[in-house]
């Protein structure tokens, strides 16, 4: 059940939405079961994350078991598999035929994309479950230590590594550990923005990694304060989160805080119209318009644990992890859609076509397609 809960400036509504309308449906083109799970009910969910190819032709997902895999996003067949072990559930990330992730034996791993084959390794020092940044020579990623590493993208060796700054405060922070993990670094022309446990994020030069600026978004906060998604740019305005310390947007020159906006446990937001698209691990899905950062609608959800909001085909698509997959109107509470075969997902991914992919909880990998009545 979805439930509509006002902000202000409003109508004051309260009610839940009514079952999905008939303007469009998910249908289900083909699943593939990666992971046999047995007979024991407790065993772990899967944490994989889902990376798509720009054709949409290819993804790629690391499984609880250990693998990472290659698989045929028309056909659902597995054009390969890497053996990794220990469960991948980092986020894979696709440059040219490069494929790079990390895993929980602590490792970053560079393959390569067309057949798995491996091209080398890196001790990350620590499970490794954000998306690594890529460019032309560079793979960055930021370390379960709070540690961005930038690597030689051919070769997997280091070229340089930037600390989080040791203050009383952060000492004090770093006392609770992340809530979701490390950050995932953003790369804009010569500048990486990345966050830290202590919850700032700063803006590193590629080629040495000297700060430009750093920014503290914990807003007094000591606990849960981690900058762990991954920042957004929308046109001259940086988009932040702090777990604990809300959303802001930053001027990305100067590192000053233009807004910020309390909401805990945000995922990375999606511009859409003048405004963003977010989860909160509250269980709501909010709109906040870009240039001040106050609520323009929230829906509250029974589902508990929604992950980001993808924007395929003008509607808002969305998985939670107690529930099913949620189709919706970007700008009004409007429920379009739902897939619930199970009882949860880990992730889910979009590509060209209206062609939507989601991993659920038992390991069964889903792929959908939006079609109008």
């Amino acid at each position: 059940m979805i439930v509509l809960v006002a902000c202000s400036g409003t109508p004051s509504i309260d009610r839940a939405l009514p079952e999905p309308e008939p303007d469009v449906t998910l249908t289900v083109e083909w699943r593939l079961p990666l992971v046999d799970k047995g007979i024991f009910p407790y065993q772990p969910s899967e944490l994989g994350r889902i990376e798509v190819s720009r054709d949409g032709r290819t993804l790629f997902v690391g499984t609880s078991d250990g693998r990472m895999l290659s698989v045929d996003g028309f056909s659902g067949q597995i054009l390969w598999e890497y053996p990794v072990g220990e469960p991948v559930d980092g986020w894979p990330a696709l440059s040219g035929t490069d494929l790079y992730f990390g895993a929980s034996d602590g490792h970053l791993y560079a393959l390569n994309a067309m057949d798995g084959t491996l091209r080398w390794r890196f001790e990350a020092g620590g499970n490794l479950d954000s998306r690594p940044a890529v460019t032309e020579r560079q793979v960055l990623f930021a370390n379960a230590s709070g540690s961005v590493v930038c690597l030689d993208r051919t070769r997997g060796v280091p070229l340089w590594t930037v600390n989080d700054e040791t203050t009383a405060m952060q000492i004090m922070r770093d006392l609770t550990p992340p809530v979701k993990g490390q950050a995932s670094p953003l790369v804009v022309e010569d500048r990486l923005y990345v966050g830290f446990p202590s919850g700032r994020i700063a803006s590193l030069s590629l080629d040495r990694g000297q700060q430009q600026w750093s920014t503290d978004l914990a807003a007094q906060e000591l606990r849960h304060v981690d900058v762990d998604e991954v920042p957004v740019l929308v046109g001259d305005r940086l988009i932040a989160i702090s777990f604990a310390g809300g959303m802001a947007a930053i001027d990305p020159p100067s590192g000053r805080v233009l807004w910020q906006t309390p909401l805990r446990g945000a995922t990375r937001p999606v511009p859409f119209e003048g405004q963003l698209l977010t989860t909160t691990v509250d269980s709501r899905l909010v709109s906040l318009d870009l240039e001040t950062g106050q609520p323009r609608f929230t829906l509250s959800l029974s589902d508990h644990s929604p992950g980001p909001v993808y924007l395929v085909d003008g509607y808002a698509l969305f998985v939670t992890s107690q529930g099913g997959l949620y189709l919706v109107s970007p700008t009004t509470p409007h429920l379009y859609a739902r897939f619930r075969p199970t009882g949860g997902f880990a992730s889910m991914a979009a590509a060209p076509g209206g062609r939507v992919y989601a991993l659920d909880n038992e390991g069964v990998l889903y792929a959908l397609r939006l079609r109008g009545r």
